[in-house]
């Protein structure tokens, strides 16, 4: 753990940690939002808002994002094509080990996920880590 003395920077290095340990990934975007956030709520300190609001301001924030994401941009994997999909599944390799060979493993979790959805039918979703999941009763 890199050791610093002041809190905010002691936030940025924990919440690097954790979103490594939860996702493997995004350390550097998630520090540099939450550097901006943590910017701005500061200026907003400054003027005399009181930090209960800024919080308050920022959830209200995340739950807007979050619906219009949700709404506007989101779109069901059944709607996606085989190479939209290795697309996603080679974004996600692209800072792994296996990154060079990115493009073989991407069509290696396509084809083994399309094959296992045309095998299997029915199931339960399951939540981990709060993401939702389908699992198979095959």
């Amino acid at each position: 753990m890199l050791e610093v003395d002041h809190p905010a920077a002691k936030v940025l290095v924990e919440l690097a940690e954790l979103q490594d340990r939860e996702v493997g990934d995004g350390t550097t975007s998630v520090v540099i939002i939450a550097a901006e956030l943590l910017k701005r709520a500061n200026d907003l300190v400054r003027n005399k808002i009181h930090p209960t609001s800024i919080i308050s301001g920022y959830r209200l924030a995340m739950r807007e994002a979050c619906k219009y994401v949700y709404e506007k941009l989101a779109v069901k994997v059944e709607k996606l094509g085989k190479d939209s999909l290795k697309n996603c599944a080679k974004t996600s390799m692209s800072s792994k080990l296996i990154a060079r060979d990115s493009g073989f493993f991407a069509n290696l979790v396509v084809e083994a996920v399309q094959a296992m959805k045309n095998q299997c039918s029915g199931g339960d979703k399951i939540s981990h880590r709060g993401h939702q999941y389908f699992e198979s009763t095959c």
